[in-house]
């Protein structure tokens, strides 16, 4: 996929699958209902996978020495390991891999320019570019998102808030330190 010059994202928080009113993964106009549709949630299904691929291999490029030398064609390297994992069964269609590629990928490693402030070839360079990447594609379209594990505390911090409150009513004992006692074994 060649970038799009007709489809630039112009701020680093525009979300990368809506251009204007056009949803870009099921190209259709975005709207409440769209968003809401079963063909929109398969799609972010897709873009989720394909984020998470990215951020696993985030995590292989933090193995390279971090010492600040220049390493020519790191990140067009990592680019084609990332074309590769992206594209791995179940393969995303191409209209959501199109603009992760587009509007993530090449928007944060393409070559570097003059003002860019991270140096693409070098290993901390890329990932911070990476990191930028990521944050990028994880807030597409839903900042409020949490991930499972942070609305699971959250439901269980509710549930414990809860259940001490009825149960401090009927003996006036507070069950929150046994439940952190609990969480500590």
């Amino acid at each position: 996929f060649a970038p799009d010059p007709s489809s630039s994202v112009t701020a680093l928080d525009d979300c990368p699958y809506k251009e204007g009113s056009r949803c870009l993964l099921c190209l259709e106009d975005f709207d409440d209902e769209h968003e809401s549709s079963s063909m929109h949630g398969q799609h972010m299904k897709f873009w989720k996978q394909i984020t998470d691929r990215m951020a696993m291999l985030c995590l292989d490029l933090e193995k390279l020495p971090q010492d600040g030398y220049r390493q020519m064609g790191l990140a067009s390297a990592w680019r084609g390991e990332l074309w590769q994992a992206l594209r791995v069964s179940p393969a995303p269609p191409k209209s959501v891999l199109a603009p992760f590629w587009q509007r993530v990928v090449l928007r944060h490693l393409a070559p570097a320019d003059s003002t860019s402030k991270n140096d693409r070839e070098t290993a901390a360079g890329l990932q911070a570019l990476l990191k930028e990447a990521l944050k990028a594609a994880r807030g597409a379209g839903n900042e409020s998102q949490e991930t499972s594990q942070e609305k699971a505390e959250k439901d269980i911090s509710a549930a414990v808030a809860s259940l001490d409150k009825r149960v401090s009513g009927l003996t006036n004992i507070s069950i929150t330190p046994a439940v952190a006692a609990l969480e500590d074994l």
